[in-house]
């Protein structure tokens, strides 16, 4: 501001300063013509004897003369291309145009940084709603009443209610592991809904109600084989989806895939990563 104030006096001054010598530099052209005038005059009123009439000069050409000559010095004289209002007010604009850029820029700034405190808040806000939503996990285990059983539970682990929309599970015989089917979403295979829709933090339901049995499945499907002579390998995967409080509108979905190892008698998270996530 400071400096703003001090370019403003300064263009004030230049202002006040320009009429008075544009003044004097006007005057000095007139009084030299006059000065002129009154010499020539003065040579062409010197008197000559009346009877060489020949040879005079009438006072009346001699002063057109002068003029002349006079307004041909007036005429190579410098005349400004703009007056000294017009070059006040080209000054003033000139001002006006900084001015207007730095005002544009800093609005810009500050635009600039209300985006970027905006897409903050909004990015704490997703933070905190991720950080408060439910987030359904699935695992699979052994069932400790019943020997060789396996469950897969879907638990809440998040803090809040989530309502169960419905979920897809199905198990394959694939000769990779890590490159199972097509997900349940192209090929739909969805099993029963639980009891309670509701599911509050920490509380679960299993997919498979009555467990599975893995290992009589492998054994009766030990002796299969793909066309390259490569063994199978048993996988089960599927997907549920569900709602939070924050948005009933909006759908979770969490994707699982877990193969099952014949030799260490366990399941195990794997597939690709489109088998195993959460949004």
């Amino acid at each position: 501001m400071c400096a703003m104030r001090t370019f403003l006096l300064s263009v004030l001054l230049v202002a006040c300063v320009l009429p008075s010598v544009h003044a004097e530099q006007e005057m000095q052209p007139k009084d030299q013509g006059r000065n002129g005038n009154e010499q020539s005059v003065k040579k062409t009123e010197v008197p000559t004897p009346s009877i060489i009439v020949s040879n005079c000069t009438h006072p009346e050409k001699a002063s057109s003369q002068a003029e002349k000559q006079t307004s041909k010095t007036e005429s190579y004289q410098w005349t400004p291309y703009l007056t000294n209002g017009e070059l006040v007010l080209s000054v003033i604009t000139l001002v006006y145009v900084f001015i207007s850029y730095f005002i544009l820029r800093a609005t810009s700034k500050q635009a600039d940084l209300a985006k970027i405190s905006a897409e903050a808040a909004r990015l704490n806000a997703q933070a905190v709603i991720n950080a408060e939503r439910p987030w359904i996990v699935i695992s699979a285990h052994p069932n400790p009443e019943v020997p060789g059983q396996f469950l897969f539970t879907a638990a809440n682990k998040g803090r809040t209610p989530a309502e169960f929309i419905s979920g897809d599970a199905v198990y394959r015989f694939v000769p990779d592991p890590m490159q199972p089917p097509p997900p349940p979403p192209l090929f739909p295979a969805p099993f029963n809904k639980p009891n309670e829709t509701l599911i509050v933090q920490g509380d679960h339901f299993e997919i498979y109600p009555s467990g599975v049995m893995p290992e009589p499945m492998v054994v009766g499907n030990r002796d299969m084989k793909n066309f390259d002579s490569r063994p199978l390998f048993l996988v089960f995967y599927g997907r549920i989806g569900y709602a939070d409080v924050f948005d009933p509108k909006t759908m979770h979905e969490t994707y699982w895939c877990f193969g099952y190892l014949f030799q260490e008698r366990r399941f195990v998270a794997t597939g690709p990563e489109g088998y195993n996530k959460h949004t």
